[in-house]
């Protein structure tokens, strides 16, 4: 074990994708997880038990297994990546491989919006005064 300013420490890494459990130690490890076993949080192992499984326990066990891996320091973070969008450039299409076609419906085609808006509220306004005055609606029905 390394000891520095903090005190010692023992890193342990999952490196497969399946969660580990260190048996003696009671101590499961979910997949890809790096754990200090003597941080403050975990102050319930002791050095002489971190040691005698290290030496012939459950961590040498699941070492030797090339499950986890032990560290006295602790593992580095990879820095993130910083892409420069201003030298990045991006593919793109100036035309479409395909023609595309618009085709003309004689069925959608309609006169223009204001002789027939104006035709549709003469008729309807017909209706509503011949309900009102009490006239048969029904004789309108076929036009």
């Amino acid at each position: 074990m390394k000891q520095n300013q903090k005190g010692y420490h023992c890193w342990i890494t999952n490196i497969s994708k399946n969660k580990v459990i260190i048996g003696d130690l009671g101590l499961p490890i979910a997949p890809r997880q790096t754990i200090d076993l003597l941080d403050p949080k975990r102050s319930y192992f002791t050095i002489e038990q971190i040691e005698k499984s290290a030496e012939s326990g459950s961590l040498f066990k699941r070492k030797n297994q090339k499950v986890i891996v032990i560290r006295k320091s602790a593992p580095e973070k990879p820095q993130a990546r910083q892409i420069d969008i201003a030298t990045t450039s991006y593919p793109y299409k100036l035309r479409s491989l395909m023609e595309l076609e618009n085709p003309i419906f004689e069925e959608l085609e309609f006169e223009s919006t204001d002789e027939a808006d104006e035709a549709f509220a003469t008729k309807n306004a017909d209706y509503v005064n011949d309900e009102r005055s009490g006239i048969d609606i029904s004789k309108h029905t076929n036009d």
